[in-house]
């Protein structure tokens, strides 16, 4: 389904597309009805877009996609109650905000993005790994959550005319990105074919992990025009990273030159850290 257009005229538009997608995939190796892997996804994008003047916009999206799949790996081996459910979740919301100073363009940006996991037995119990077949109940449970939010400020300036033509752009970079997890297991035990215990494995208490990081960077770069046959690139780029400690310093620059009679034949050159 998609659609779109003005909410207020000559001021805010909207922009929808959107879909649902199921899907049963058959294992033949099983009887029916135990013998479907199922999977369901709705998949969103909204996209708003606002004229505030003559020299300032806005646009504004969401991207918006759960999946549910459950009977993951259904096979011959690992029937139903052997298999897991599984849960995605992906979120993204992004507003940008245009605005020209003089012949300049301001560029703002702010951006979250949430990705989720959650990985689920059919019921509680232990599971048994035999070669004539699993049994049981799937052994772990799992569950992750990453998200990241940005937020990004780029100044473009016009042409300023020294000893050529010089376009600068600056630009600034906060980042804050999470990651958390856990997962937790039951008895598993490995049998023979008869049947008779080989081996048990015995999980600890559940683990689980929380990681934070914030990373700031500012950019700057100007690209010159000397004539109409060369361009040289001048940049740098400083970052830190708080989760491991570090700051780095990364110049750069470039060329390109177009030979005298050259045809469209053009040199380009670089090095950068």
């Amino acid at each position: 389904m998609d659609f779109g257009g003005p909410l207020v005229v000559h001021r805010v538009y909207l922009l929808e597309g959107s879909e649902y997608l199921t899907n049963k995939a058959e294992v033949r190796t099983l009887p029916f009805p135990t013998n479907q892997i199922r999977s369901d996804a709705f998949n969103s994008f909204t996209q708003f877009d606002g004229v505030v003047s003559t020299k300032q916009t806005i646009t504004a999206t969401l991207h918006f996609a759960p999946h549910n799949l459950q009977y993951v790996n259904l096979n011959y081996f690992d029937p139903e109650p052997v298999t897991p459910n599984a849960d995605y979740q992906e979120d993204t919301g992004t507003i940008f905000h245009r605005w020209a100073i003089g012949n300049s363009l301001l560029t703002s940006t702010f951006s979250g993005t949430r990705d989720a996991t959650n990985v689920e037995p059919q019921t509680p119990g232990e599971m048994v790994l035999s070669a004539v077949g699993n049994s049981g109940s799937y052994f772990g449970r799992r569950s992750r959550q990453a998200t990241r939010y940005q937020w990004l400020e780029t100044l473009n300036s016009g042409p300023i005319k020294w000893h050529g033509k010089h376009f600068v752009q600056v630009g600034s970079v906060v980042a804050h990105a999470e990651d958390e997890g856990a997962f937790s297991g039951t008895t598993t035990q490995i049998q023979d074919a008869s049947g008779h215990l080989l081996r048990q494995i015995n999980f600890t208490e559940a683990g689980s992990f929380d990681l934070a990081d914030l990373e700031p960077a500012f950019y700057a770069q100007d690209h010159w025009l000397i004539g109409d046959r060369l361009a040289v690139d001048f940049g740098m780029r400083a970052e830190a990273q708080t989760l491991t400690s570090t700051k780095r310093l990364a110049p750069r620059t470039g060329f390109s030159w177009t030979p005298p009679s050259a045809g469209p034949t053009v040199i380009r050159g670089g090095i950068g850290g």
